[in-house]
């Protein structure tokens, strides 16, 4: 291949795969605005399911530029952007007279690795010294920011916006964005719209002087990401285990969970599933009269932790000893590679009699062998 040939297979490539990853952000950015059953199509699209050929034509139009759903206001200064999806809120107008504030929803067609972003874009008009607006914009930021970003985490209790204002690359076409929010893939432009409305009002009360004091937040340290089917799970359920039946029987209990695991995986009961780094679905041992269902996996941890309490002398391990299911559904999945649900923890109370004797006698083989 010539490097003309690779070129053109370069330039083909990114076009074909550039409209095929812009076609998902610009469903997810339109299905705010279109009717419902479209809506409700183009958010199938989003998570990969079919839709009809009537939509996917409504699809490649609004991706190549050639449809704009009613609702959008794509331009700049009254100037159509051709590249881009615009969702705008009222805008407000700086008291000096030299900029327009826009408050929008914003999608690039031809950068869909940015995604959908959103937040405040300052227009620099007239004769005004951009360079020196841009100062301005900033300083303006800089002073409201900790009351957006407080106004913001008090409306959204579940989320974090400390770490989420970006800043912006570039300050082209006399706009620029103090800073701005990439939406997440699971939030959507309900979402996105209240924090414009929020970032809007912040700026009105600034601009008239109304806007009161907010106590300036403390940086925050990165989350650690919980994990769930890996090594450290596992380690984590083990050393629970041991911890469970006091500091004098640590090693013993875990000790005797490892042989259940070890066992249990050698009869079959257990699968390792490989997906995972540590994982083992219960699937049962039809011989040893386990089918695999969920009240019986409950019934099995039961009854093994009263097991392992009373082989180490515990006097009521029923009472006693608490199972740390918490770890449990960390490391073991249903039949079907299902991770538990947190009621799996009490079904073993609805267990039949015969259920309760081939568990036990499954959890007594086990630590036997």
């Amino acid at each position: 291949m010539t490097p003309e040939e690779q070129k053109a297979l370069n330039l083909s490539l990114w076009k074909e795969w550039t409209h095929k990853a812009s076609a998902v952000n610009c469903c997810k950015f339109c299905s705010a605005i279109v009717d419902g059953d479209t809506s409700a199509q183009f958010l199938r699209y989003v998570q990969g399911f079919p839709v009809s050929s009537e939509i996917m034509s409504l699809i490649d139009r609004i991706v190549d530029g050639d449809y704009v759903p009613p609702g959008l206001d794509c331009t700049l200064q009254g100037i159509p952007q051709r590249h881009h999806l615009m969702y705008k809120i009222e805008p407000l107008d700086h008291p000096s007279g030299n900029a327009r504030y826009e408050f929008l929803v914003e999608y690039d067609r031809m950068e869909p690795h940015v995604g959908i972003y959103f937040g405040c874009k300052c227009i620099t008009l007239g004769d005004a010294d951009h360079r020196e607006m841009i100062e301005l914009y900033m300083q303006e930021w800089n002073r409201i920011r900790h009351h957006i970003c407080t106004v913001l985490n008090n409306s959204f209790p579940t989320k974090e916006f400390r770490h989420r204002f970006r800043v912006t690359n570039n300050g082209e076409n006399r706009t620029f964005w103090p800073s701005w929010i990439g939406l997440y893939d699971d939030e959507d432009m309900d979402f996105a719209l209240t924090v414009l409305r929020i970032f809007r009002k912040a700026y009105e009360q600034y601009f008239d002087g109304t806007l009161k004091e907010c106590r300036r937040l403390a940086p925050i340290s990165y989350r650690h990401v919980e994990t769930a089917f890996t090594e450290t799970a596992f380690t984590n359920l083990n050393e629970a285990f041991g911890k469970a039946y006091g500091p004098d029987n640590i090693e013993a209990a875990k000790i005797m969970f490892s042989r259940f695991i070890l066992v249990a995986s050698e009869l079959g009961i257990l699968t390792p599933d490989p997906s995972y780094d540590y994982a083992w679905r219960y699937v049962g041992n039809p011989e040893m009269r386990l089918g695999g269902s969920n009240i019986e996996f409950s019934t099995l941890i039961h009854l093994l932790t009263q097991e392992i309490g009373i082989r180490l002398g515990i006097r009521n391990p029923k009472e006693e000893v608490k199972t740390p299911w918490e770890h449990i559904y960390k490391v073991f999945l249903d039949a079907h590679g299902v991770a538990y649900k947190r009621g799996t923890r009490t079904q073993w109370q609805n267990a039949l009699a015969d259920t309760e004797t081939s568990c036990l006698n499954a959890v007594k083989r086990c630590l036997d062998l």
